[in-house]
């Protein structure tokens, strides 16, 4: 699984009209400073996701957060499947 390119002008833009065209309600959970990044959650499903600082000032959390992949090494804290 390839890393996200948060530099991709493409994908920057399609997760800003992704985030408006279906806002999601976003909590920080935590500060993440050895990766100079903070984690939101998704309230609605529990998905959490790791967004670099850079990003949130460029982006903001929203368009920031449908443009980050989840981390594996965060995966212990993703919502569990009913499957």
């Amino acid at each position: 699984m390839a890393a996200t390119s948060f530099s991709d002008p493409t994908l920057a833009f399609e997760a800003v009209e992704n985030a408006q065209n279906n806002p999601r309600s976003l909590r920080r959970v935590k500060d993440v400073p050895r990766r100079d990044a903070v984690m939101f959650e998704d309230r609605e499903t529990g998905e959490r996701r790791v967004i670099p600082n850079k990003v949130l000032l460029v982006l903001g959390e929203a368009a920031g957060f449908e443009m980050a992949d989840i981390d594996p090494a965060f995966a212990d804290l993703q919502p569990k499947s009913n499957t």
